[in-house]
């Protein structure tokens, strides 16, 4: 019965270690753009980005789930500061909720926690001496 159940648990392990697990977030350089992809690990309906980048719009930048419970969403910004939320549909309602996997937070005017992304210059180094990439 000890074997059995040491099986049971190194096959838990196994799954639980193969199963997707979210990235934090990643930007690309796209020219002078950058494509941003975000990803969210958990149950929900739909999910969304909202955010001062697209007007706080659920509709502009839905997420897909792109394995069970692990969601993608990839935009295309320029460089600089973008406040955003994640719009979580789930059975009980909607949530707007920070990014779990951003730790960087700023408030609004109201005091509302928000999840900050900060996309540096695609053309710049990311070095201290932030030469130009050749």
């Amino acid at each position: 019965m000890s074997r059995i159940r040491s099986a049971l648990a190194l096959l838990l392990l196994l799954s639980a270690a193969c199963a997707p697990r979210p990235t934090p977030l990643r930007a690309i350089p796209d020219g002078e753009r950058l494509l941003v992809t975000l990803e969210y690990q958990g149950e929900a309906l739909s999910l969304s980005l909202v955010g001062d980048f697209n007007g706080w719009d659920p509709t502009v930048h839905p997420f897909e789930e792109a394995a069970p419970r692990l969601w993608r969403c990839s935009l295309s910004l320029e460089p600089g500061s973008y406040a955003y939320l994640l719009r979580l549909e789930r059975p009980e309602g909607v949530a707007l909720i920070t990014d779990p996997l951003n730790h960087r937070h700023v408030r609004d005017g109201g005091g509302q926690e928000l999840s900050l992304m900060e996309l540096g210059d695609p053309a710049v180094d990311d070095s201290p001496s932030g030469r130009p990439r050749r």
